[in-house]
């Protein structure tokens, strides 16, 4: 979920090139992104969609990058983002300082490669199934 809009309007604030879509499963958070959008006026660019991440697949495919805070157990999360990732496109996945949760080769089977080098907060895959 986007919640308070972070990381995803920061990421557009600093990438204006980008196509962005905020999702949160809670009305009132995507009620507050729209007006955000609405006032920063970046309707053109960045949409708000109130679903349940669950339900995205049947409603968004093919996007370059899935961005991601803490979003539930690593193998749901990276599930989730190599069923609407194009292939080669990456799944970024900040957590909190706990740890590393991602074993490099766990994930195979869900056609997705670590490739960040582990030492960040920040979890990095890319998508290399069709």
């Amino acid at each position: 979920g986007s919640g308070g809009g972070v990381p995803g309007l920061v990421i557009a604030h600093d990438r204006p090139d980008l196509r962005v879509i905020l999702v949160d499963r809670r009305a009132k958070r995507t009620d507050f992104l729209e007006r955000a959008v609405r006032r920063l006026r970046w309707n053109d660019r960045v949409s708000v969609l109130c679903a349940d991440a669950s339900a995205l697949r049947s409603r968004i495919d093919d996007v370059s990058a899935v961005v991601a805070r803490g979003f539930g157990p690593p193998r749901e999360a990276l599930s989730f983002g190599a069923g609407i990732v194009r292939s080669g496109g990456r799944i970024v996945i900040s957590e909190p300082p706990s740890g590393d949760r991602w074993a490099v080769d766990a994930f195979v089977d869900l056609g997705v490669v670590r490739v960040d080098d582990g030492s960040g907060q920040v979890s990095i895959f890319a998508r290399t199934g069709a």
